[in-house]
Order: structure tokens, then sequence, then C-alpha cells
């Protein structure tokens, strides 16, 4: 039932006709304002990315893309966001997207059983002399992704996750840097939000170039 404005125990038409699209438009007024603020923080998270040297290529309300000296890869920020019932943790995720045709096949040259749907990046030892090895969820353990680029990152930047996923239209690396996030409670009011240095930022985009190339 619609809200109801009462003037000196009257109820007034005109309000009971208006109150539906007030609230639509407040409802509009609020998702913008939503989409402003996860812009804005993501402009944030790609100022290390920036000063490494990379340049804004395309941006929506949601993610950026990013470009560099290698044109063939295109680096995309963006959130995932956990819902918890007092705050929202929202984790910054560097990706680049392989096409099908490309997809297509690496999975065939990978998939004497069933294809690998996805593969993670598993990290382990103290900072400095870590060692990593990718799991496959099913299928063949993948050859090719073991490069220099890929023991940097992991060797030198705490992440949250690495993986190589497939997708209806190919495959998608992605890279959860752990200290690239942004924290937000309702009670007691509270933001916080870190981003990773400059360095880690290289790092991590040549890593997600190389896992892309070894894709194609």
């Amino acid at each position: 039932m619609s809200a109801r404005l009462t003037t000196r125990g009257q109820t007034s038409p005109a309000a009971t006709r208006v109150s539906a699209p007030v609230r639509a438009a407040a409802g509009r007024g609020s998702a913008s304002a939503r989409a402003t603020a996860a812009a804005r923080y993501l402009e944030q998270q790609a100022d290390p990315f920036l000063r490494a040297g990379l340049q804004v290529a395309d941006r929506g309300d949601d993610w950026l893309a990013l470009t560099g000296d290698d044109v063939a890869v295109t680096v995309t920020l963006r959130w995932r966001t956990q819902r918890l019932l007092l705050a929202r943790i929202h984790q910054l995720q560097v990706t680049a997207d392989v096409d099908a045709a490309s997809a297509t096949d690496i999975a065939r040259s990978r998939a004497p059983g069933a294809a690998t749907s996805e593969l993670r990046l598993r990290v382990s030892g103290p900072a400095g002399a870590r060692s990593f090895r990718w799991q496959p969820r099913r299928g063949t353990r993948p050859a090719g992704f073991g490069g220099y680029a890929v023991a940097d990152m992991a060797r030198t930047v705490d992440l949250t996750s690495c993986t190589v996923t497939s997708r209806p239209d190919g495959w998608r690396v992605c890279v959860e840097p752990y200290a690239a996030s942004r924290l937000r409670v309702f009670f007691p009011p509270i933001h916080y939000a870190t981003t990773v240095r400059p360095d880690e930022a290289a790092t991590i985009v040549a890593a997600v170039r190389a896992l892309s190339a070894a894709l194609t």
C-alpha cells in the first residue's frame, strides 16, 4: 500500500499519487550514488597501476580497463563483494580475458580426460622463499604456467587468490591481491581501504600477461 501524507486528519490524494514515482526516483538516486562511490574507490585502487605505467582505456560503473606496452592484453580492475550482516568487504580483482578460439586449443591440448574448468595457484612457505603449484579442479596439471613472472608474483605479492577459469567465451585470468581491498562497517561506522604498491602492481600485471600469453 502506498504511503499517505496526512494533514489534520485528512488524507492527501495528490500525495498518494506521487509517492510511488518519488520512491522510484529515490531508488534510482541511491543506485547512482552507489555506482559513483564504487567508481571512485576503484579509481583509488587503480592509482598504483597507473604509477606503474598503465593507462586507462575504458571504464564502467564498477570496472576499469587498463592497457600498457602489451596492447594485446587488456587488464581490467573490478570488485568482488562479500556481503556480511553489518559490513561489506570489497576485494579488488585484476583480470584478463582470453578469447574462445585460443581457449579451445588449450582445452583440447590438455584434455586426455575431463577438461580443466579452473586452475588455482597454491602458494606455500615464508615471504621471499615461497614455492607455488597449480591445482586443477579436474583434468590434468597445466604446463607453461610456471614462468618467471608468475613465480615472481607468488614470491613477492601476498595473494588472496589467483585463478584461471573457463568461461563460455574463453578463459579468465584473475588475481586478487590481499592488500587491495575496501572494508565498510555499518555499525559502528568504519571505512577502511588499502592498495598495493606500484612495484606490486607492475608484478601482478606482468603475471597476468604471462598467464594470458600461455593460453594463446
